[in-house]
Formats: structure tokens, sequence, C-alpha cells
């Protein structure tokens, strides 16, 4: 029960870690976003005094509209594109360092039969089911340390020549094995 107490607390920091970085960057769009609305503010001239003046404003306003309006939407895409890759490289790398991890520690266990593991660090996604491999892989171990004993004892038997007694080790390990298949085989 601890265990999934401590979980969920992980999950909620995660989650809570997230959303933080989300309310950062919704922060940075508004505070860019009001800069912007204050350099038009400024940069707008004030309307002129005369008729003609306001028709000389809207026609050159009209006429450097669609340049204008292609610069800014050529910037907003490349400022967009760019928070957006570097969202994607940060979160990536949460996910796909864990994962090159999973299989760096399953890579050491099968070539050198070492439990050691090498964490993920805190902040990496897929810290439950990091726990869980390792869980796994440490319930397998133990099942494959279960044989041990079996054996030992069948080497027993062969050597003081004791059938029964082998025959019975024999019977033991089969069963051993069979708990553990994954593939079950119909009973004949």
């Amino acid at each position: 029960m601890e265990n999934k107490v401590q979980l969920n607390f992980q999950k909620i920091q995660t989650d809570f870690g997230r959303a933080k970085l989300i309310g950062k960057i919704s922060l940075w769009f508004s505070f860019l976003a009001a800069i912007g609305l204050l350099i038009v503010f400024f940069a707008v001239a004030s309307p002129g005094e005369s008729y003609q003046q306001n028709i000389r404003t809207l026609s050159l306003s009209q006429k450097n509209l669609p340049w204008v309006m292609l610069v800014t939407g050529l910037i907003l895409t490349l400022i967009t594109s760019i928070i957006t890759w570097l969202i994607t490289l940060y979160s990536s790398f949460r996910i796909s360092g864990p994962l090159y991890r999973f299989s760096r520690n399953i890579e050491t266990w099968i070539n050198t039969g070492k439990r050691n593991t090498i964490p993920l660090r805190r902040a990496d996604s897929l810290q439950q089911e990091s726990q869980l491999m390792e869980e796994t892989v440490n319930s397998h171990y133990a099942y494959l340390d279960g044989y041990q004993p079996l054996l030992n004892q069948a080497r027993q038997a062969i050597d003081a020549g004791d059938i029964e007694q082998l025959n019975h080790c024999l019977s033991l390990l089969k069963e051993r094995a069979d708990k553990a298949s994954i593939i079950h085989e119909p009973a004949r």
C-alpha cells in the first residue's frame, strides 16, 4: 500500500511540474503579447487633424498592411515553432531517457546476470513503470534462484546413484518449469 501512495505522490509531483511549466510558458506568451500591444499602441501615429491626413494615413496603412501581416506571421510562426520544438525536445528526453535506461539495464541483466540498475532521474517520466520492471526482474531472478536447490539435490542424487530421488527432483523441476511457461500446452 505504501508503494502505491508513494507512486501516486510521484505522479502528482510530475503532473504539478508539468502544470508549472505550462503556466510559465503561458505567462511568457502573455508578457510578449502585452509588449507587442504596447509597441503597436505607441507606433501607430495619432490621427491627423484634417480629413485629408486621415485619408492619406488610411491609404498608406492599406498599402503596407499585407507586408506587415506577412512579416508578423512569419515571426510568430518562427517563434511558435522554436518554442514547440523546445517543449517537444524537453518532453521527449523525459520519455526517451528512461526507455534508453530500461534497455541498458536489461542488456546488463542479460549479459552479466547482475541485478544492479541505474535509477532514473527524478524528473523523468515512467517512474512507476521503472519500479514495476525492477520488481518483475527481481521476482524473475528469485524464481531462477529457486532452481538452484533442486539442481543441487539432483546432482547429489546422481552422485549417490539414487534414481528415485533423481526422478523426484526432475518432476519438481518440470513442475516449476511448467508454472513459468508463458504458453501452456493443452493436457493430453
